[in-house]
């Protein structure tokens, strides 16, 4: 088992959720923790966090231990802004660790 866990950033987004399915999948794979996600994963550890942070902050004051970090992304133009979205972006930016970003 790995002791860095998987973090996953979730907003009720269909991309959140897609994000949530891999990286539960990704925690199985190496004996992660994840963090968080049940429902479709109810052998994995793991762990809730609310944040009163920005999504990106509150990922980042999570991300130092964790191996991945996934979150969802969107498509809707070429602008990479838009195409990622803040968050992602941010993340990909500034995250210590890989960050996956799933798009439906």
């Amino acid at each position: 088992m790995s002791e860095n866990p998987v973090v996953v950033g979730v907003d009720g987004s269909e991309s959140a959720a897609d994000a949530a399915i891999w990286a539960a999948g990704i925690a199985r794979r190496y004996g992660a923790v994840l963090e968080p996600w049940t429902a479709r994963h109810p052998d994995v550890t793991v762990r809730y966090y609310l944040e009163p942070e920005a999504a990106t902050k509150a990922l980042l004051l999570h991300a130092g231990e964790a191996q991945l970090v996934v979150v969802g992304g969107r498509r809707r133009a070429a602008v990479l802004n838009t195409l990622l979205g803040s968050t992602s972006l941010n993340l990909l930016h500034h995250c210590p660790v890989p960050v996956m970003v799933c798009h439906r």
